[in-house]
């Protein structure tokens, strides 16, 4: 039995469980899942969306929280609704942790490759990204976000200890209807943040989302 979930990477994926009709790539990921506590490797599945330069992906759907990490270069990966750590240490990607707290790693930026981010509300959730290697090059976006409506604060060193940085909040929804989506860019201060990311808001395919590119 395949399952399958619509996402802004590609307009059709797999369940990272259930391959069985998906074109293979070898042992590509990584796993360990912390309700079952179990490990192990994923061949992934060949990404066959839009982004050009993406070329391998991971989709988690499950409700534990998983820790995945991608041996390859240029890869799609989208955690689940519980508390996710991703992380993508080569060429470009875009990672998206799902709902929950999240710990999302690029890549350095060594090899000229950068990562997007996806922080996605539109569904109601919750979501607080910690973006670790945040570099120039690389980019936000919070999906669902709606110009004219939401709303957007900076706080100081904020996040989990030892990856705490400069932390954008979005309210959704307008000013004092609660935070839904928030992103923490370890390591980096708000004045560095705040000089250094460009911010701009569009549409696509009829959803709202504003974009953060690190302009360095």
């Amino acid at each position: 039995m395949t399952s399958s979930t619509t996402n802004n990477a590609g307009s059709l994926t797999k369940s990272a469980d259930d391959l069985s009709g998906a074109a293979h790539q070898s042992g590509h990921f990584s796993w360990t899942d912390s309700g079952t506590h179990g490990s192990g490797t994923d061949d992934g599945t060949a990404y066959a969306g839009p982004v050009s330069y993406l070329q391998h992906e991971y989709i988690w759907s499950g409700h534990d929280g998983r820790s995945v990490a991608s041996g390859a270069a240029n890869v799609f990966i989208h955690g689940g609704d519980g508390d996710d750590a991703i992380s993508a240490m080569s060429g470009s990607n875009v990672l998206d942790g799902g709902a929950g707290s999240n710990f999302l790693t690029g890549g350095h930026g060594d090899d000229g490759g950068s990562d997007t981010f996806f922080a996605d509300v539109r569904g109601g959730q919750t979501v607080w990204d910690t973006v670790v290697n945040f570099h120039r090059g690389d980019a936000v976006t919070i999906w669902g976000y709606q110009p004219g409506v939401s709303t957007l604060s900076w706080s100081e060193n904020e996040g989990a200890e030892g990856a705490k940085g400069a932390t954008l909040h979005a309210e959704i929804k307008g000013a004092g209807t609660g935070v839904n989506a928030s992103v923490t860019f370890a390591g980096m201060s708000v004045a560095d943040a705040q000089s250094k990311f460009g911010v701009s808001t569009g549409n696509a395919g009829g959803n709202n989302y504003l974009y953060m590119h690190n302009n360095g």
